[in-house]
């Protein structure tokens, strides 16, 4: 029946997340967040979806290693008033998740009124695409090694350390927000999971390195406001702020952020408050067809 079929829909979607991210929890509350905008949660399915989740990333796990998706120097909150900073990171990544929304958002309304053939704007977009990558090649593929550089900014290790500035991660930020609208919008295949993790990185660690500078008595590693700011884009651009916590916590192993990482889900959540990537999300179980048994009454967005 219809409930079943929404249960291991979300089942899927947990074991797909968990697995794929390393992030077994993340992924099963995700499953369970992602129907909704608003704060509300589908509790239906956390059992399935814990369940789903755990099998799914143990069979991966097996083959590919236990290690976290990334790796990240440790670091810990250990300063009151950098929760000062972090207010300012909240408010950028909504920003700038928002800015993600709008332009994916015109982007699909753009392709659909086009007047080219449906099978060729997958093409065009594609060629868009490649013309943008041309001029930035970090945009390119998943844009995990460049989430990889953002959370290594101004430390020791890595390929690259500290050799990433502001000015170049906001450059692959905006590069990467343009190449994905340009790539899903027009139909082509791929994903906006992926890119808002990546972009989340990219902008906290543009300005966790301009705050370094501001604050420089304050000791802060730009590479923690990437971590932090993969989740706060989470939470703004697809109103996941539960997941967005832990999964950051399980993609990278540090736990040592739980608390910059809450405070700056809250704010970028409500700051960002609006429109989210995913069109099917309403904003509460009360708009949902699922649950009132018509068609979403309002808040679909």
């Amino acid at each position: 029946n219809v409930k079943e079929r929404r249960m291991l829909l979300a089942a899927g979607l947990a074991a797909g997340v968990g697995a794929i991210f390393r992030a077994p929890l993340a992924g099963a509350i995700f499953a369970a967040e992602i129907f909704y905008s608003g704060l509300d949660i589908e509790y239906e399915v956390m059992i399935p979806s814990l369940v789903a989740s755990t099998i799914a990333y143990t069979v991966f796990a097996l083959f590919f290693g236990w290690q976290p998706l990334f790796t990240m120097p440790h670091i810990a909150f250990d300063n009151a008033w950098k929760l000062l900073p972090y207010m300012i990171l909240a408010i950028v990544v909504a920003l700038g998740s928002k800015f993600y929304v709008i332009v994916f958002r015109q982007s699909e309304t753009f392709w659909r009124a086009s007047s080219l053939p449906a099978w060729s704007r997958p093409c065009v977009g594609g060629l868009l695409t490649g013309v943008i990558g041309f001029f930035i090649p970090q945009v390119l593929g998943s844009g995990y090694g460049w989430a990889q550089q953002a959370l290594n900014v101004g430390s020791p290790i890595g390929d690259n350390p500290g050799t990433l500035t502001a000015a170049a991660l906001l450059l692959f930020f905006f590069g990467k927000v343009l190449a994905t609208s340009c790539t899903v919008g027009s139909g082509g295949s791929g994903g906006l999971f992926g890119p808002a993790l990546v972009s989340g990185a990219l902008l906290g660690a543009a300005c966790g390195s301009a705050l370094a500078k501001l604050f420089p008595h304050m000791d802060i590693f730009p590479g923690s406001f990437a971590m932090v700011g993969m989740a706060g884009f989470l939470a703004s651009a697809i109103r996941v702020p539960i997941a967005a916590i832990i999964m950051v916590s399980e993609i990278t192993g540090n736990h040592e952020l739980l608390l910059p990482t809450m405070w700056v889900c809250g704010i970028a959540y409500l700051t960002g408050y609006g429109k989210t990537l995913y069109r099917s999300q309403v904003r509460t179980r009360d708009c949902s067809p699922a649950h009132s048994g018509g068609e979403p009454s309002e808040g679909v967005i």
